[in-house]
């Protein structure tokens, strides 16, 4: 190629007819200052930099991968990509009634003997809002208070699948107790499709007093 030398007369390069007849090895040919971006220092090798070169080429397109529970979503406007990581679902719930509730006064018909949400406790139900089917892992507990020596305490929790108004029971629990409080604590996978609900309920087949206190629901997305 010509050189620039203040001539008027410069001659005119034909780069397509330059034949080069001499091969260097790569590996022969360092680097004079270092290249940060592709973690290159200086007098590294030229076949160094190349193979760091095509693998940043080959993984272009590789910005950011989601994993289990884990959603990316992007969009891409004026030519700026945004992606925005959503993490996955863990929704507490919980019930601290300034009284204890008697679960077999305030049920609807048919009766008590069937799942419910007793007065104030609606609000321990999840629905699965998005528009794919997802797993949770659902935590579910309630306490009783202490009671009558001479009254038998029983009540029956249920973590229960909701489809179209119909109720599934997963897994159910019971407390049959008297003068001391009690505690029950279970878990259960389940899946549910959109616009489906899973919530804990309660029942009881007791004749003499069927009262709850606290009660808690724990939902967490998974992929089991």
């Amino acid at each position: 190629m010509a050189e620039e030398c203040n001539d008027i007369n410069v001659p005119t390069v034909n780069e397509d007819s330059i034949e080069c007849c001499d091969l260097y090895s790569t590996n022969c040919i360092k680097l004079a200052e270092a290249v940060p971006c592709l973690a290159s220092g200086k007098g590294e090798t030229l076949t160094t930099l190349l193979s760091r070169l095509c693998d940043v080429i080959l993984n272009q397109n590789t910005i950011v991968t989601g994993s289990d529970g884990i959603g990316i979503d992007s969009t891409t406007v004026d030519g700026i990509t945004t992606y925005n990581v959503s993490p996955p679902i863990s929704v507490y719930l919980e019930v601290v009634p300034e009284s204890d509730s008697d679960i077999s006064v305030s049920a609807p018909s048919p009766g008590p003997t069937d799942y419910f949400f007793p007065v104030g406790y609606e609000t321990l139900t999840y629905t699965n809002s998005s528009t794919d089917t997802k797993s949770y892992k659902v935590h579910a507990s309630f306490d009783t208070p202490k009671t009558s020596a001479l009254e038998i305490n029983v009540v029956d929790a249920g973590i229960v699948k909701t489809v179209s108004g119909v109720d599934t029971i997963e897994y159910e629990m019971g407390i049959f107790s008297n003068e001391e409080p009690a505690n029950a604590s279970f878990f259960k996978v389940v899946t549910l499709a959109p616009s489906e609900t899973v919530s804990l309920k309660f029942k009881t087949t007791g004749s003499d007093q069927s009262i709850i206190r606290n009660a808690q629901l724990l939902i967490e997305e998974t992929k089991i």
